[in-house]
């Protein structure tokens, strides 16, 4: 199970500060898919006021679960990450992404930055499916921030609900700012019937500003 997560299907946010020191994280493989509680993967079940620096998720590591994320599940109160890459395979049903899975019904002041970041793993799912995060969603008053990260892995989905080469789907946000800066998708993005995208898979609903500046699609895409 990821960290923080029981057998019994409960999840404690890890809080505080990972200090990856340029070290990295081999071997570990995450399948929670049969699990009879938690069914989701990660290497973290959730981060809330957290920071992770300077980690390197390898491609000997894998997560495979309902929802999945190499680093984290979800989201539950703000988060930075600096200088962190993945290179590991992340595999799930709904809600899919290279880092994380779901930032959801966050209320005021809830920021998300993401920074020098890069995702070289295979990210593979049926829908909502993100090179780096897969689902924002039903949040109020929240910020957004990726800056210089990069995706280089296939994004593979195969419904219409959003895949996309950074974020998979942005839906029903009352007042949310996302901010796209020096960022870029190199891999192949494959969807399903419609909602595809080298950036971002859908925005539907809600009250979404967001700003894409000095950004840069070389993949293929295709629905």
């Amino acid at each position: 199970l990821p960290l923080g997560a029981f057998s019994n299907g409960t999840c404690v946010s890890f809080s505080g500060v990972f200090q990856g020191n340029g070290h990295s994280i081999k071997g570990l493989k995450v399948n929670s898919t049969n699990s009879g509680g938690y069914k989701h993967a990660g290497l973290f079940c959730s981060l809330k006021n957290a920071t992770v620096y300077n980690l390197v998720i390898e491609s000997s590591c894998s997560f495979t679960g309902w929802s999945a994320g190499a680093l984290s599940v979800s989201v539950n109160g703000s988060l930075t990450v600096k200088s962190t890459t993945n290179n590991a395979a992340v595999n799930g049903r709904w809600r899919v992404g290279g880092f994380i899975a779901t930032l959801e019904y966050m209320q005021e002041g809830v920021s998300l930055t993401l920074e020098n970041c890069t995702n070289e793993g295979n990210v593979t799912g049926t829908g909502e499916v993100g090179g780096l995060i897969s689902f924002i969603g039903y949040n109020n008053n929240a910020v957004v921030k990726m800056n210089n990260c990069h995706c280089h892995g296939f994004i593979t989905g195969e419904d219409q609900c959003g895949v996309g080469g950074l974020l998979g789907r942005v839906l029903s946000n009352t007042i949310i700012s996302i901010l796209l800066l020096n960022n870029s998708n190199n891999g192949t993005v494959k969807g399903g019937t419609e909602s595809v995208g080298g950036f971002i898979g859908i925005i539907d609903g809600g009250d979404a500003n967001i700003q894409i500046m000095n950004c840069a699609n070389f993949g293929n895409v295709s629905g």
